[in-house]
């Protein structure tokens, strides 16, 4: 987010001068060294509430989530890009092999994007 900041320039035996321009904003110049420093939160907090990241899910991706329960994989977390449906993200056992879970409820390993591990 791109924020404009008022800069003043004086010199001695004139008016003093302030002018706008973009840059970071003046939380980040004077001490806050990240946004989660500056807003106090961070948005990719894992969730703990399992039925949080269920929500939204169709009913053919809950319905192939409880099976692969069964073979131990899991749901690891649910990217919600706006205007879009959720994409959730299964891992196996071992947190090895990740997949996207598609909405027809099949599994997708080579999803478009990277998953950090």
């Amino acid at each position: 987010m791109m924020h404009l900041v008022a800069h003043c320039l004086h010199i001695p035996g004139t008016t003093t001068v302030t002018r706008a321009r973009p840059g970071l904003s003046h939380d980040l110049q004077h001490g806050a060294t990240t946004l989660v420093d500056m807003y106090g939160r961070e948005r990719r907090k894992r969730q703990d509430d399992p039925r949080a990241l269920r929500e939204g899910l169709t009913a053919a991706q809950l319905q192939a989530l409880e099976t692969l329960e069964h073979f131990h994989w899991t749901l690891e977390f649910v990217r919600r890009p706006m205007f879009e449906d959720p994409i959730p993200v299964v891992v196996d056992r071992y947190g090895e092999r990740h997949a996207v879970l598609r909405a027809d409820g099949s599994l997708d390993e080579s999803p478009g994007f990277r998953i950090r591990k």
